[in-house]
């Protein structure tokens, strides 16, 4: 007879990584039911803590869904489109809310917290600010079907945004169009696009656990306006597993 194996932290990150190696790759029905935990401990040698601890952290990366007694379902993950840019000149914002409409499910956006802040590093320098410097920032949070999915700071120069539609805690139609109706039009900007981790930060806005490793897709844009000053610098994140990052260019 052999006698299951207590089942240590490693024992945990080992059995979570192979289930959900095998839940994106397929190798269970979507949607469908996970193996007892009973099949579980006794396939991977484990107790039956162990596999609690595994379902937990499956939980936590939004893998499954379930409760005590009825079993571990895994869940139907939808790539929906963060819309960066589009062609038409459309709001991001409307469009994006039109495709994930498109793709069967809810979008939302939580009104914006707006603050006057002393600017990071990386923000006083891509704005050209003095370091230390005050600035207006806008964070914003997106939702589809309830679960937060993206987040993005929208930071700008406090001269040019304070008392203005920009510091409003209210949704706008677009930041362009907000920065052309006090006279400072964008007509430029340079995004830059990378994958990491998510920060504690990120884990937290995005609703993830800060022990559960999950990439998300991020992007900085710097905008400029006609005399090449910079007016705004955002910094927005999506979840990898959830958001898929849309660019629509002409030509």
């Amino acid at each position: 007879m052999t006698t299951p194996q207590s089942g240590g932290r490693g024992s945990v990150q080992r059995i979570f990584e192979d289930l959900r190696h095998r839940i994106e790759a397929g190798h269970y029905p979507t949607p469908g039911r996970l193996p007892s935990k009973k099949e579980l401990a006794d396939e991977f040698n484990v107790s039956p803590e162990t596999i609690r601890k595994v379902s937990d952290r499956l939980k936590d990366a939004g893998l499954v869904s379930g409760q005590q007694g009825v079993g571990l379902w895994i869940r139907v993950r939808r790539l929906t489109p963060w819309m960066a840019h589009t062609s038409d000149g459309a709001s991001p914002a409307a469009a994006w809310q039109a495709e994930v409409t498109a793709a069967g499910a809810v979008p939302a956006l939580d009104l914006p917290v707006t603050s006057v802040e002393r600017a990071p590093d990386q923000v006083a320098e891509q704005l050209r600010l003095d370091k230390g410097a005050f600035a207006v920032v806008r964070r914003t949070l997106r939702r589809v079907d309830g679960e937060p999915v993206q987040i993005a700071d929208h930071w700008f120069p406090r001269d040019l945004a304070m008392d203005s539609l920009l510091m409003e805690a209210a949704h706008l139609p677009s930041i362009e169009e907000a920065l052309r109706s006090i006279g400072r039009p964008q007509v430029s900007h340079v995004d830059r696009v990378w994958s990491a981790l998510a920060t504690p930060e990120e884990a937290k806005r995005l609703g993830m656990k800060e022990t559960t490793a999950t990439a998300t897709t991020r992007r900085t844009r710097v905008g400029f306006d006609g005399e090449g000053r910079p007016i705004r610098f955002s910094l927005g994140s999506a979840r990898g597993d959830s958001e898929v990052l849309v660019y629509e260019l002409p030509g």
